[in-house]
């Protein structure tokens, strides 16, 4: 069954609004420089876009901000009127954990424009939304009115992921565990941004210490909101969970 969230769920009666640095034109999306840590696969760039090819079941990406300013408000991590799209390339599933790292931790990224993720059959290179993609910062991760993530599975946290350096694995038989997050971070989804995910037996998570869910989230399965500075999560193929 799809369900729709929107508008409804607020953690710790957060009610901050997302303000962003004046925006600077960008050649790509993620206003970042990429760097595969495990797994195999690529990054391209073009004007307004940000590409990631994986070749391996699972990837682990590292990503770097261009604004390394120390102090002041959350970072234009994704730039609007862009969009960054995830495919398996080589492989036949499609796992990667994004670890957006700025050099001041303090500093939440903020995401303006669209994100997909395309699971491709390989046999006739053909893509449909699928696919997971893990999204980490530690001061965590704001979606502001014009975001959007078209995806197969999400998650959205200010707690990162111990991950395998080799394989890029960073999770087990649907069992992630989320580590020690850093005080105060929030994962927040404002008034205006979207979130869809499917499209069977999906799964949504926003987890940090604060959550603030005033978007819309539209999800075929369920929708996980933890506001914990550290947790374990396992995501059934029924749609249910533990925490």
């Amino acid at each position: 069954m799809r369900r729709s969230f929107a508008s409804t769920v607020s953690l710790l009666a957060m009610t901050a609004t997302i303000t962003s640095a004046p925006m600077v034109a960008r050649a790509q999306s993620f206003n970042a420089t990429g760097t595969i840590v495990a797994g195999a696969g690529a990054i391209q760039t073009a004007p307004n876009t940000t590409s990631v090819f994986t070749d391996a079941p699972s990837v682990v990406i590292n990503w770097t901000p261009t604004d390394t300013t120390v102090g002041g408000g959350p970072i234009n991590f994704q730039s609007a009127g862009t969009t960054a799209t995830f495919a398996n390339r080589d492989a036949t599933t499609l796992n990667v954990l994004n670890r957006i790292l700025p050099v001041d931790v303090s500093r939440p990224v903020v995401f303006n424009g669209t994100v997909i993720s395309q699971l491709v059959d390989l046999a006739t290179g053909v893509g449909t939304r699928g696919g997971t993609l893990f999204f980490y910062s530690p001061g965590g991760i704001l979606v502001s009115s014009s975001g959007v993530f078209d995806v197969g599975n999400l998650a959205l946290s200010a707690s990162d992921l111990a991950f395998d350096p080799t394989s890029g694995a960073f999770g087990t038989g649907g069992t992630y565990s989320f580590l020690a997050a850093n005080a105060g971070s929030r994962v927040e989804i404002q008034n205006g941004a979207r979130i869809v995910a499917g499209p069977t037996s999906a799964y949504v998570a926003l987890i940090a210490p604060k959550v603030v869910q005033s978007g819309t989230i539209d999800v075929d399965g369920s929708a996980v909101i933890v506001a914990a500075d550290a947790s374990t999560i396992t995501f059934r193929p029924n749609g249910l969970f533990d925490i």
